[in-house]
């Protein structure tokens, strides 16, 4: 009996710009974890095609507070890019969240706004890592800064 599990599709990969380090990942159209968003008006837009790319060094920063207070934390939020070539609506308040759960372990979302509509959109996007959202988070990405360009 096999006891394996399927990798998602789709996983973040580093990538340096702008003299900066960045996470990203792309959902093009037709991707299957676009059918994971949440949409608080499951009758509003969906989302086409998506990238996300998260600032290696913010997310290292908030990292240390969030494990230190997080029995104190609902969430803590940090700014996120997000694009989307054929979104009909505008994505606004992009931001990556971080939420205690259990076990030492958080739930890493990427959530924005349509600013027309109002509707939230949310995907939880800490399975496209390749470690779990735990405290190791932190040594991967202390990992990521020191590989070169």
């Amino acid at each position: 009996m096999s006891t394996s599990t399927t990798a998602p599709a789709a996983l973040f990969l580093p990538v340096h710009e702008d003299g900066r380090l960045w996470l990203r990942l792309e959902l093009p159209a037709g991707s299957a974890e676009l059918d994971q968003v949440y949409m608080s008006d499951p009758n509003d837009l969906p989302l086409p095609d998506l990238v996300i790319d998260i600032d290696v060094a913010a997310l290292q920063r908030i990292l240390s507070v969030f494990w230190e207070f997080r029995q104190h934390l609902y969430d803590l939020a940090i700014p996120l890019g997000m694009t989307s070539a054929e979104f009909g609506g505008k994505l606004k308040l992009a931001r990556l969240r971080l939420c205690p759960y259990v076990d030492d372990r958080a739930i890493l979302s990427a959530c924005f706004t349509n600013e027309w509509s109002g509707t939230e959109y949310a995907l939880d996007i800490g399975q496209y890592l390749p470690v779990a959202v735990d405290r190791n988070l932190a040594c991967y990405l202390a990992q990521l800064q020191q590989s070169p360009a």
